[in-house]
């Protein structure tokens, strides 16, 4: 752990940090098992100790964060489209893809902006969108508006993590990420609680059958 730690430090204080930064975003966006909010919250915390420019780290985690998301889009588009193309020949498969494209083309917007704060929901969302051809001008908007708010929460939880905690990196990096999961369970929290709400309300207003 120490020498990860290290490693991570050593990357993010050398000349080529904010590139480090940059390309695990990128990455992070079709391969979710590099952390990048993880590194971005890091490159928070190098900026609150004046080792890295904070807005620096905001517009490469935000470059970062649209690029990974758009190349998960194309991958779901001309890889994952097909596949699924081949498994509607059946017709209960075919009919759960026209729902699920239904579905999100009506919600598939705010869903974009909501799943970017969601773990693993991210890469999920965004190779969905492209296996079910949501319309790329409609994409792109949402994703960058997921963007920002991603890119300003990270790195702001990071820099205050820094600002309070000044002689020790990891327990700043561990405070910021752990206010980032306090953040993210609220938000899937109220989201649950909203579907269920409106779903209920649905319910309601459906005429009840003889």
């Amino acid at each position: 752990m120490d020498d990860i730690i290290g490693r991570l430090e050593s990357a993010l204080s050398s000349p080529w940090g904010l590139v480090v930064i940059l390309a695990v975003c990128i990455v992070d966006g079709f391969f979710p098992v590099v952390p990048s909010e993880t590194l971005v919250i890091s490159g928070g915390v190098f900026a609150a100790n004046g080792d890295l420019p904070l807005t620096g780290v905001m517009a490469v985690a935000l470059v970062g964060a649209i690029t990974g998301d758009h190349i998960s889009y194309v991958i779901g588009r001309h890889v994952g489209r097909p596949f699924v193309d081949r498994m509607c020949t059946r017709k209960r498969v075919a009919a759960l893809r026209d729902r699920a494209q239904a579905a999100l083309f009506k919600h598939g917007g705010p869903a974009l902006i909501v799943m970017r704060f969601v773990p693993g929901g991210r890469t999920l969302t965004t190779a969905l969108s492209g296996v079910l051809h949501f319309p790329l001008r409609r994409f792109t908007p949402y994703v960058v508006a997921g963007g920002v708010l991603w890119a300003l929460q990270a790195s702001l939880l990071g820099y205050f993590a820094g600002q309070l905690i000044h002689d020790n990196y990891l327990l700043a990096v561990t405070a910021g990420i752990a206010a980032s999961l306090v953040l993210a369970v609220s938000i899937e929290f109220a989201r649950h609680r909203f579907l269920a709400r409106r779903r209920r309300g649905r319910e309601a207003d459906a005429p009840e059958t003889a």
